[in-house]
């Protein structure tokens, strides 16, 4: 049992598998809030700011909308992609879009 809350987010070891001490195990990451960062394309540098409310799917559960606040925007554009990073915090709770 850990001395912490959380779950495990990625497992590095087989069961019945030998290690040694140091040897990485698991990786356990905390419930929330979840921070994501992502890439958006330039054009939509100007209408995002810090604090802005977002909607956020995932094509593994489309039903599952969630609310994302922006918490940073990298003010630079990559380059090479024609990119800028955003990083969001999601909310705890499914949010309903579009919906009265």
């Amino acid at each position: 049992m850990a001395p912490f809350g959380g779950l495990v987010a990625r497992r590095y070891v087989r069961e019945g598998q030998s290690v040694n001490k140091g040897d990485r195990l698991f990786w356990v990451t905390a419930e929330g809030p979840l921070r994501v960062r992502f890439t958006l394309p330039e054009k939509f540098l100007g209408r995002l700011k810090k604090g802005l409310q977002l909607p956020i799917t995932s094509p593994d559960l489309p039903a599952a909308n969630h609310s994302a606040k922006i918490v940073e925007l990298s003010p630079v554009i990559d380059p090479s992609s024609g990119t800028i990073k955003c990083w969001v915090r999601l909310s705890a709770r499914p949010a309903t879009f579009g919906q009265a």
